[in-house]
């Protein structure tokens, strides 16, 4: 009798691939070490996926399709009308994704390595990265937070550009940062040049921010490929 794929293996090796291709990307994961991380045989994993193409298909597809829901914009006739209130809902939803990306950071790591094929993946986030910004631009512009004479293209692209450098910030920290710290400083810069009342903004208390030393090599990129990247300068200089 031929075996049946069991829904609960399916997602300890799931978990078990999202650790071995943070650790050490697509390309050196091997299926027999997401195997023994999730406690199975290597057949079984293939029970459940052809190929590890496949399992790290299914590991950032479904990140992406849990981020789509969080980068959704706030919208309705109950959202509140004061400046000060809108500004708070604003960071709070900054505040929220943010503690979502540092609690799925392995994932987030993996996204970093999707190359060739897979780039897709990355440009798939950054597009509706990008379009979430923007419609929280439009959103506060309509809402009187911020001036009507912006670009909402160009103001997304500055902002993509500000949250991506905290992201690969906080990816380099060992410990936990402070994002709320982080965010409501880079909301603050921001809302100066942006708001259509920078007053709120002017007598905002904001503690000082330290951001960590970015090192060459983020943890994201797995250390393997700086090896053969050694071995093979070594090798071009013995030849």
């Amino acid at each position: 009798m031929s075996r049946v794929a069991d829904p609960r293996t399916r997602i300890s090796l799931l978990r078990a691939a999202e650790e071995i291709f943070a650790k050490k990307g697509l390309e050196a994961a091997k299926v027999e070490d997401i195997a023994k991380v999730a406690g199975v045989s290597k057949g079984a994993f293939y029970l459940h996926f052809e190929t590890k193409e496949e399992a790290f298909l299914h590991v950032v597809e479904a990140f992406l399709a849990r981020c789509s829901t969080l980068l959704a914009q706030p919208c309705g006739d109950d959202l509140p009308t004061r400046l000060e209130d809108l500004m708070e809902l604003g960071l709070e939803h900054d505040i929220q994704l943010f503690e979502f990306f540092w609690q799925n950071r392995a994932i987030l790591s993996i996204l970093n390595t999707c190359n060739g094929p897979y780039a897709y993946l990355m440009g798939s986030f950054r597009k509706d990265l990008q379009e979430n910004v923007k419609r929280g631009v439009e959103f506060f512009v309509e809402r009187g937070a911020y001036r009507k004479d912006l670009e909402p293209n160009l103001v997304a692209t500055l902002l993509m550009g500000a949250y991506s450098e905290l992201a690969t910030a906080m990816l380099s920290s060992e410990k936990k940062p402070p994002l709320r710290d982080w965010l409501l400083a880079a909301r603050r810069i921001f809302s100066l040049g942006l708001a259509s009342d920078r007053s709120p903004w002017e007598r905002q208390d904001v503690s000082h921010v330290s951001l960590p030393d970015i090192p060459d090599a983020l943890p994201s990129e797995p250390a393997e490929r700086p090896r053969r990247a050694a071995r093979a300068g070594r090798a071009r200089t013995a030849r």
